[in-house]
């Protein structure tokens, strides 16, 4: 169990908002980042909704510093490269077909989303927080490092789509980093996102799986996301529910593997085992066919 610094969340991410609502606490004792075990700060941490623009978020979220040192410490080992064909492969290289000017994907890792649409893109970049060398031998373009809030150091050339999946559910300071992350957006440009979605939360924002997660600060729903577009100059193009990236297009062993964790997991002794090995309750992240996370496009007003 490591110790790390904490700092508090009173105004709205998003809009700027100092009342926000409490929605209830986050039923964690500890988070866990791969195999490093964090403690939370005295108190816990509790969810909280933003009656302007809807936002949820957590009011004690890690320092940038405290950030760094787990990421760096669990990162790789967190994200690694998956073996099945990304699931929104045709619909990028779709969206990919109709614009000219090449795709830098946020969030990159190991460069997926890159190998996805290397058949149709010539001009293809990534930006994150760490480098990495399977992503790294994958860029045409530029390989962009920095933090999402900060100012970036870029060719300043936009592209034509910008990929974003589990990415818009780490920012600390959401406008300042939309603002620095529609700057790669061309004027007609496509943003396509995936993030969790608060309103289909299950059983309820504190139990989450989603909100158990150490990185993971705010929450979205369609409404805070029609907000964020109306202050941006974008249009809602596409907005749809669907399975967590990572659990689209299951088949075969896999989804039977999934499904009997999910089975296993309602069991007091399946759901310490979980917890045990995962960090989070097998019963509620399991689940094959749980359709708790928006896929957006978001199209830049020329």
């Amino acid at each position: 169990m490591i110790e790390i610094e904490y700092r508090t969340v009173t105004a709205c991410p998003l809009c700027g908002a100092a009342d926000p609502h409490l929605l209830e606490p986050l039923a964690r004792r500890a988070y866990t980042f791969g195999p490093v075990e964090i403690a939370l700060p005295p108190g816990g941490i509790a969810l909280l909704r933003c009656p302007h623009c809807d936002l949820v978020f957590k009011d004690r979220i890690p320092t940038p510093e405290a950030l760094n040192r787990v990421m760096g410490q669990a990162a790789t080992q967190v994200w690694k490269p998956g073996r099945e064909a990304h699931p929104h492969a045709a619909l990028m290289q779709a969206l990919a077909a109709r614009a000219d000017a090449g795709l830098i994907d946020i969030g990159a890792a190991n460069g997926e989303v890159l190998a996805a649409v290397a058949p149709c893109v010539k001009r293809r970049s990534a930006f994150d927080i760490v480098s990495y060398p399977d992503c790294a031998a994958r860029v045409t373009g530029e390989y962009v490092l920095g933090q999402f809030e900060q100012p970036l150091d870029w060719s300043g050339d936009p592209y034509g789509l910008v990929t974003a999946f589990d990415v818009f559910e780490h920012f600390s300071e959401a406008g300042a980093a939309l603002r620095n992350l529609l700057g790669f957006v061309a004027p007609g440009g496509t943003l396509l996102l995936e993030t969790g979605d608060a309103d289909r939360a299950f059983p309820s924002i504190g139990r989450w799986y989603y909100t158990a997660m150490f990185e993971h600060t705010i929450f979205w729903n369609r409404r805070s996301l029609e907000f964020a577009a109306a202050a941006n100059g974008l249009r809602l193009a596409r907005y749809e529910a669907v399975n967590h990236k990572g659990r689209l297009g299951l088949a075969g062993r896999k989804k039977a593997a999934i499904w009997l964790a999910h089975v296993g997991g309602r069991n007091r002794v399946g759901a310490w085992l979980g917890r045990r090995l995962t960090g989070v309750d097998i019963a509620l992240i399991a689940h094959p066919t749980r359709a708790d996370h928006m896929l957006a496009e978001l199209v830049r007003i020329a």
